[in-house]
């Protein structure tokens, strides 16, 4: 095949045949994609399993030059081991995000009188905030909270 006719844009045919197929819709032509056919990338082969292959080949002692820095004089080097020692032994540290941290629930139908009290005295002194309002489907507690004797402050 001449170099000029491999540059040409494919256009499809007016009627199916040669691997092009009409479809559902009905409107043009489509060629199905072949396995295989790497149209429009580099005709090489892969070199990933080669390149994978080596580095665990490697990593034996790659651990073991990570470990002979751990005793570097120079205290950055020797930290930049440690975490990736660290890393390769438990994983990355996951970033945590405010908005992923959970939030406490209290489930007030569970406490006695004098937990509540003591719930209530804590708001009083400013120590326990209530958040904003969560929402239609938080539930709450209606009726008044009478503190015990115990925790009963006379002034």
């Amino acid at each position: 095949m001449p170099q000029r006719d491999r540059r040409r844009a494919r256009v499809a045919p007016k009627e199916p045949g040669d691997g092009w197929i009409k479809p559902a819709h009905g409107k043009g032509m489509l060629r199905p994609f072949q396995p295989g056919n790497r149209f429009g990338q580099n005709a090489r082969p892969s070199r990933y399993g080669e390149t994978l292959a080596l580095a665990r080949e490697a990593s034996p002692q790659a651990m073991r030059t990570l470990i002979d820095r751990l005793r570097d004089s120079d205290g950055r080097i020797a930290v930049v081991a440690a975490n990736s020692i660290l890393e390769r032994a438990y994983g990355k540290v996951k970033e945590m995000r405010p908005e992923d941290g959970r939030k406490a629930d209290i489930d007030l139908s569970a406490l006695s009188n004098a937990e509540l009290a003591l719930l209530m005295e804590l708001v009083a002194s400013g120590r326990l905030r209530a958040l904003p309002d969560p929402g239609p489907d938080a539930g709450h507690i209606e009726g008044e909270v009478q503190p015990s004797d115990e925790t009963r402050h006379d002034s």
